[in-house]
């Protein structure tokens, strides 16, 4: 894997108009849009707990991914 369309995660993402992937070392760089509430208290949050942003962004994801595991070993319908 080298190029961004090469992961998964990245062509999920490349077919949304709101969300753009780039490759960053070992990592997918992805842009996203939050609302202002959202992003305030994710503000607060970060500095009561001293974590960055990033790293509460990845673990709600890491969670997320957990919590739909089952549905994520369905396999995929094609379109007809």
């Amino acid at each position: 894997m080298g190029r961004i369309s090469d992961y998964p995660c990245a062509q999920v993402m490349s077919k949304g108009a709101k969300m753009s992937a780039q490759l960053v070392g070992k990592q997918v760089r992805v842009v996203s849009y939050y609302s202002p509430e959202s992003l305030e208290q994710l503000k607060r949050l970060c500095k009561a707990t001293r974590i960055r942003q990033a790293e509460h962004l990845r673990e709600a994801l890491d969670d997320l991914l957990k919590k739909h595991t089952a549905t994520l070993r369905k396999p995929s319908r094609k379109a007809d």
